[in-house]
């Protein structure tokens, strides 16, 4: 028969052994998530926009050669499904 000392330390492993099992089914469960990737990009928008603005539309071919850069790479980084 065990003494209380003995069941203590077996219950303290047991109780460790199962969080360690936990923590690393939790990590093996993130490790399969996969990455979401953003449906829309807006890289270059609000300057172009901005500096449109600013300069009172003076030049709107640069902004247009600029939007339509941002679409081009923006189609090459998130194809249509």
């Amino acid at each position: 028969m065990m003494n209380a000392q003995a069941m203590r330390r077996r219950n303290t492993v047991a109780r460790a052994g199962r969080g360690l099992a936990i923590a690393a089914l939790a990590g093996l469960l993130n490790a399969c998530v996969q990455q979401h990737k953003p449906m829309y990009s807006w890289q270059s928008y609000q300057p172009s926009v901005y500096a449109y603005l600013k300069d009172d539309g003076a030049d709107s071919t640069l902004q247009i050669q600029a939007l339509e850069k941002n679409i081009e790479t923006a189609r090459g980084t998130n194809p249509l499904p």
